[in-house]
């Protein structure tokens, strides 16, 4: 089963910023969950929120500043303000980590509920990123209408449907939008479930795994990858498990 860091690894570093995402790179860990908005000038920014409020020094909406004002912020949080890093910890553009991170095996890039005008500007940007650096990147979103505008758009890159409630049916729904991967709330992921996600080749990311039984029950239930805040702690255990008796 594949760990993914989520926002890079928000429990242990600055969530959806370099330091955190090279935090997950030290680790060993290739595979990486992050957040995705549009800056004033129709950069791509890593961050999760609509708002800078929660995580920077500064307050207004993502799309009220510049690439490079998002860049200068403090963006570590309350959690962090006490330490210091050697990397960035503004609010990064999507093309500055994946020029840092060259070997990452794969992402998740999660579109947060975009304006339905700026949905030919997130995936032609997307897909022209993914291009440059021979990502095996998959975009993911709970917004139906930017999935099928990629979908009309033949965008080359893997679809996946965030799916947080059984309303609409998830599965039904990712295999409508052509989808390959189900990114699913923990509580959706019966054994049940699962297997028939699998009976239609949809691959099933479960979200947010933070404690050892949930894995170990993913585990065992077949799903293909969860999404962590901790992924030391898994780490951990799958080196645990790896080890000669």
């Amino acid at each position: 089963m594949e760990i993914i860091g989520h926002r890079g690894a928000r429990s242990e570093a600055p969530e959806n910023t370099l330091a955190g995402f090279l935090h997950l790179q030290s680790l060993g860990i290739q595979s990486v969950e992050l957040d995705l908005r549009l800056s004033r000038d129709f950069e791509l920014m890593i961050i999760h929120d609509e708002s800078v409020d929660r995580t920077t020094d500064q307050t207004g909406k993502v799309f009220q500043f510049s690439a490079s004002e998002l860049e200068r912020m403090d963006a570590r949080g309350q959690q962090w303000q006490d330490r210091t890093y050697n990397e960035e910890t503004g609010v990064p553009l999507l093309r500055k980590l994946l020029k840092r991170w060259p070997a990452l095996k794969s992402i998740q890039l999660e579109v947060k509920s975009p304006d339905r005008s700026h949905f030919e500007i997130l995936g032609n940007g997307l897909m022209t990123l993914c291009q440059h650096f021979g990502l095996k990147g998959t975009i993911t979103s709970s917004d139906l209408g930017f999935l099928q505008h990629l979908n009309s758009a033949q965008c080359p890159l893997t679809l996946g449907y965030v799916a947080k409630t059984m309303e609409p049916d998830p599965i039904q729904t990712a295999l409508q939008l052509h989808c390959q991967h189900l990114i699913a709330q923990g509580d959706l992921c019966s054994s049940e479930w699962v297997t028939q996600a699998h009976d239609a080749s949809l691959k099933v990311s479960a979200w947010t795994v933070n404690d050892e039984e949930t894995f170990r029950h993913f585990e065992r239930i077949g799903v293909d990858s969860v999404i962590t805040d901790q992924p030391s702690l898994f780490q951990e255990l799958i080196r645990q498990k790896t080890l000669p008796n």
